[in-house]
Formats: C-alpha cells, structure tokens, sequence
C-alpha cells in the first residue's frame, strides 16, 4: 500500500495551520541533539506541510542532520543563503513552540489534517465520477485499518521548556533592547506587550484621564513623571461615552493643547485613532476581541490601545476569576505578538473598605491586579487651599518594572479635560538641581530645605515637595552621609539636560 504521506493531494483541501507548523520546525530546533532532532523529523513527512517555508526548513533541517550537524538559530540560518524572510520565520519558530502549546500530540495534529484533506477530496471525486465508490470505501478502510494507528503511535520527543544559564552567560547574553513605551529601563510605566490597569470609583474622571493620557502620548509628552521616549500612536476602544459626546471631548481637548502647542497639538491629532465600536467587542474566553483588536492595530501600527471600561468589552462573569484571568491572558497575547501597549480602565467597588489595598482595589476577580504589570487608583481630591479647578489624585499601587512612588500626584483637571501634574507651587523641579549645581552639591536635607525658602520665598511644606518632586523626577540624587547624613546631588537627568 502507497504510504498516506506519499499520497496526492491538492492544497485546497488542507487547513491552513501554518502557525502550528512554524511550532514544529521550532521543536526539532529546541530539542538539541542529532537523535532526538532526527526522531522528531521523522514524525512528519514534508509532503503534510502546507507553508512554503515550513517545507524549505524541513529540508534544511533534513540536510544537516544527514551531515550530522545539530539544528540551531545559526547553522539553520547560514542555510538559508540570502532569504531572509525564511531566516526571520526559523528564527522565530522556537517562540512559536510556546505560543502554540505544543505538545505530545502536535505532529499527529499536522497529520490527522491531511487525513481529513485525503477524505474530503476522495469523496468530492467520487460524487463527481472520478472515483469509484468502492476505491473510496477500501481506502478508508486502509487509512482507519493502517495508516492513522501506526501515526498515533509515533513517540514524541518533546523540546525542553527551559534553558539554564551559568550566572556569567546569563549576564552575558543578549535578550535584545529594552524599549519601554513609557519611562525608562529602569523605571517604566508601561512596556510592549504588558497591561497598565487604571481604577476608579464611578465619576471619578477614568475616561477623561484616559483622553489626556492618549494625547500626551500621542504628542510625546511626559506622563506623569514618567518620560515619553517618542510620539505613540494610540488606538482608543471605548465603550463609556456615546461617539457624539467622545468626538466633542476630543475636540475640546485637541483645542486646549492648541494654544500650549500647536504642533505637538497637530502631531497628536495624527497620531490617535478612535475605534467605533458599531457591533459588540467581547474580551471574554471565544470572544472576538483578540480577532478585531489584532486587526485593528495592524491597520493603523498602533504602539498602545486603551480599552475603557474593561466591563463594557467582558460579557461573562467578572467575579469569575480564571475566566478573567484567561481573558486577560488572550488579549496580553496579541499584544506581545504585535508589540503594543494595554491601558485598560476598570470600576472600583462602590464600598472599597478601610484598608489601603482595599481602597486600591478593583470590581470583581482579583485577578486584573495580578495581571497588570502597573496599576493606577485614581480618585477625586479636594481643591487645594489657594488653587482653583477640580483636582484628582493618582496613586500608583503596583509597578513591575520600577519603584512603586512614596508620594501620589495631583493633577488639576481644566473644563477642557486638560490633566496638569500640580506641584504645590510653580518652581520646576529642575531649578532645585541648578541650585545643588550653584553650591557645589553634597547639600544635606535641612539646608538645601532653609536654601529652596529663602531663595523662592516659599514655606517649608512647599520646600520639601519640591525636593520630593525633584528627587522623583531624576533631577537629584539622594546619597548617605557621614553620620547618617542625606546628601543631595545633582541626578542624571540634570547631568543629561546639561550634557545635551
């Protein structure tokens, strides 16, 4: 009997599964030596596969074995001469090995495809004409009979799920640049690929927050304290406001950065896309979510997409904590997958109790917490004795990739939505620096505090919220002392500005 793999067949009839097939070059790469590489080849024949690149790395995988040389990143590249889209797609198939959950039953899976192709085009022949039907019943019968039990018998040696490093190689390898969307290396608000969650009680200002934030990073203007390393294109999904009442708070934001800045006005104006959302969008597990989000942000290269509220885009259960997570999860995917940014919104309960955490926490599943590498708590403040305007307070709970802030920041919001981080008075922290500067720095707390009042005439309170500001913003560094001194120098963000 012509073994199945040998068989004919048109591509027609075959799944385009070419993802599953990047996974399987990436297991014979991850399984490291020649006899394992070889029996897991050996598994699929490249007569199955259906994408042209996954057949040319079969074939280069084949070669090297028959050399006796293992596959890896760099003897499969040097093989694929100058193709490098090829290059690229072997590169990636290890990752695509976890992406894929690849597993005992991954090769049969490719397998079992091309049965079900055999199938579907015996019987389209047969109700043509072009077969007997008596060929069909006996091939069928060959195919359950023989072939599809010695498949599902196939033994899989499976890649190994880690990679150990000695502490020295570990330091030494190179797992590409870091480039935070938001912040710096070792201070960041939001990086490609991670969730930032912003909470708040209802009527507390998440979806106006939300605008200014996609304008300041839009426009490549600081975040909070947090810098904005270049203008982001931001993709808002939005399900709060109906899209008559959206367009106007855009628009009287739009105008309000105007008069400040009329470029950075108009470069965010290019920069931000609004989804209408004309049919429902559902992050929950089997929502289409991941498949319009992906889409969308193909289309318009996004670097961040804001979904608010988190609720208005979730139809099944949000005290389900594993459904939430594993929505969560989906979604975080796509991100890592296309290098974007999550900024979600999310209600707080409308009783939150005594404790911090408690105050801090989110609606439903605890889970959003433990999924979000930074989490935002913003809150209504009272206006400052003196000041004007309507003020909110931010107070940041959680942060992966930096120190969490001792301090929240207050932000007085304009009729126009504007967000203006407040300070308690009008002094840049930067001139806290320039004075250190002017003194030769090593200023202790007390008199760089007596030396802010006298040279600002501003009160004592003012005087150390601004070194707080100061010292959080990177103009100033805080060193130990002799006698448990705190000394105060110039920080490298100061010695950055002056280099420049």
């Amino acid at each position: 009997m012509t073994p199945l793999m040998q068989l004919p067949y048109s591509q027609s009839y075959l799944h385009q599964a070419t993802d599953d097939e990047q996974a399987f070059i990436g297991a014979v790469i991850r399984s490291r030596s020649v006899d394992k590489q070889k029996k897991l080849l050996s598994t699929v024949d490249d007569k199955s596969l259906v994408g042209n690149y996954a057949k040319q790395a079969y074939r280069i995988c084949q070669e090297l074995l028959r050399d006796g040389v293992p596959v890896d990143i760099v003897a499969a590249s040097k093989a694929c001469g100058h193709d490098m889209k090829l290059m690229a797609w072997i590169a990636e198939a290890p990752d695509a090995v976890l992406a894929s959950g690849f597993g005992p039953d991954h090769a049969e899976k490719i397998k079992e495809r091309y049965i079900r192709a055999e199938i579907a085009k015996m019987a389209h022949e047969a109700e043509v004409g072009n077969r007997p039907l008596f060929d069909v019943l006996g091939k069928l019968d060959a195919l359950c009979d023989a072939e599809l039990p010695r498949m599902l018998a196939c033994e899989y040696v499976g890649p190994s799920p880690t990679q150990i490093y000695c502490c020295q190689d570990f330091l030494n390898h190179s797992f590409g640049k870091i480039e935070p969307l938001i912040g710096s290396p070792r201070d960041a608000l939001l990086v490609p690929g991670e969730g930032l969650m912003i909470a708040g009680a209802g009527g507390a200002g998440k979806t106006a927050f939300l605008v200014d934030f996609a304008f300041r990073a839009a426009s490549g203007l600081d975040v909070l304290k947090w810098v904005v390393g270049r203008p982001l294109k931001v993709l808002i999904v939005q399900a709060e406001l109906p899209p008559q009442f959206f367009q106007q708070r855009l628009k009287a934001m739009l105008d309000d950065y105007s008069f400040a800045s009329p470029a950075k006005a108009q470069q965010a104006l290019g920069n931000i896309y609004v989804a209408h959302v004309i049919e429902s969008i559902d992050l929950a597990e089997g929502g289409n979510a991941c498949q319009v989000i992906g889409e969308e942000v193909v289309k318009c290269d996004a670097d961040l997409v804001i979904i608010d509220p988190f609720l208005s885009f979730f139809s099944a259960d949000e005290n389900d904590n594993g459904g939430v997570r594993r929505a969560l999860d989906q979604i975080k995917r796509v991100a890592e997958k296309h290098g974007f940014g999550l900024v979600i919104s999310d209600h707080q309960p409308k009783y939150a109790g005594t404790s911090q955490h408690q105050q801090n926490s989110m609606r439903g599943a605890g889970a959003k917490r433990d999924w979000a590498a930074s989490v935002l708590v913003l809150s209504p403040a009272k206006t400052p004795e003196g000041e004007h305007g309507k003020f909110v307070k931010l107070t940041v709970d959680k942060l992966r990739y930096g120190p969490v802030p001792n301090t929240d920041f207050f932000m007085r919001r304009s009729d126009t939505f504007r967000h203006d981080l407040w300070r308690g008075s009008s002094i840049e922290p930067l001139k806290v620096a320039e004075l250190i500067s002017d003194n030769s720095g090593n200023i202790p707390k007390a008199p760089l505090r007596n030396l802010l009042m006298t040279t600002f005439n501003i009160s004592k309170r003012v005087s150390e919220k601004l070194m707080d500001d100061a010292t959080e913003g990177g103009w100033v560094v805080v060193e130990d002392g002799p006698r448990g001194a705190k000394l105060h120098n110039v920080g490298p963000r100061y010695l950055a500005k002056s280099a420049a």
